[in-house]
């Protein structure tokens, strides 16, 4: 007891001039300015509401830096409604049906379309992975089933090699938009349906993965998960996205050997859940949103977020460690070969 009373005497003590002195400065404060409290004048907030080439200036801060800027980046999964984004002196409006180049958008009875199409391989760039993500705020506000296609005998490529070549931030910010593109998909409140037109390879394949249904077609197409072929670590989130459709079996083989799977042996793997004829892709793919889009919304929302909340937070946790993996390694490391992205 009575070393604590000593303890106690001796911390009062040493803190009576600071005490002291805080006193004697409020003192002295009060003196100058009476004894309302005094104010300091508040400092005004920087204006980011300038523009510069067609651009503010935080957006351009953001942009430089690859950062989530909650004005523009759709991996906030904001809706916007009368969109209207002025980038490399070109115009893209939400009340259109074609959104810049390549990702085009149509609606009809409560079924949305989005279709890729770049007029080669639809290799998933910064830009096109933009425009899938304003797509998709864009049929949520519209509050519709959606299909998710590609054009005729591919429906992705992956990941645009040319981007991971150059390194640098534009291709982490291609990585981040394609890697929380799957759990946007599999989060989206509506049915999704992906209609498989040929190829899918790499992100390609996470893409369609993710959907609620996918249909593919028949033909002499291949499907890959090739991140191990072109001399990468698969990434935990396409390891998630893969192991949560196909079987033990075939998910073994598709990350750790890269195989290729022919359009039959990827029905079996779990890949596709159906395969119809080229010409019927479309059609089944509509016949199957509408009798989906029968379904209560608010129990197909809120079942799918129950069964699959561990994946998505697995998802979410693994996209800074796959891109602190990709920083680590460098992206000039990825070697293009047969079968590649592009």
């Amino acid at each position: 007891m009575l070393s604590r009373e000593l303890d106690s005497t001796g911390l009062e003590l040493s803190l009576f001039p600071v005490i002291s002195a805080f006193c004697h400065r409020r003192t002295l404060r009060r003196a100058r300015f009476g004894s309302r409290r005094f104010t300091r004048p508040v400092r005004k907030r920087r204006d980011f509401s300038r523009q510069r080439g067609g651009l503010t200036a935080q957006t351009r801060f953001h942009s430089r830096f690859g950062l989530a800027n909650p004005a523009i980046d759709p991996m906030l999964g904001a809706s916007r409604k009368n969109l209207r984004l002025q980038r490399n002196n070109r115009v893209l409006l939400s009340n259109g049906t074609k959104m810049a180049d390549s990702v085009f958008y149509s609606l009809r009875d409560n079924i949305a379309t989005i279709r890729i199409d770049d007029g080669k391989r639809n290799a998933l760039s910064p830009q096109v992975l933009r425009e899938i993500y304003r797509v998709l705020d864009r049929a949520e506000s519209d509050k519709a089933s959606v299909i998710i296609t590609g054009r005729e005998s591919v429906f992705s490529a992956g990941f645009d090699l040319h981007t991971m070549k150059r390194g640098g931030t534009e291709a982490m910010r291609m990585l981040r938009l394609g890697y929380a593109l799957t759990a946007r998909v599999m989060a989206y409140p509506r049915p999704v349906i992906a209609a498989c037109n040929g190829h899918a390879m790499a992100m390609g394949v996470f893409l369609m993965l993710s959907a609620d249904y996918v249909i593919g077609s028949r033909g002499d197409f291949k499907i890959s998960a090739n991140e191990v072929a072109l001399g990468l670590t698969m990434p935990r989130v396409a390891a998630a996205t893969l192991q949560n459709r196909l079987t033990p079996a075939a998910f073994q083989r598709a990350v750790t050997l890269a195989e290729y799977f022919d359009v039959e042996s990827a029905l079996r793997a779990g890949f596709f859940d159906e395969l119809v004829d080229p010409g019927e892709l479309t059609s089944r793919a509509e016949t199957l949103a509408e009798a989906f889009d029968e379904l209560d919304a608010a129990a197909h929302k809120a079942s799918k977020l129950r069964i699959r909340a561990a994946l998505l937070r697995k998802i979410r946790v693994s996209i800074p460690l796959d891109l602190l993996d990709a920083a680590m390694m460098g992206l000039r490391g990825a070697r293009p070969r047969q079968g590649s992205d592009k």
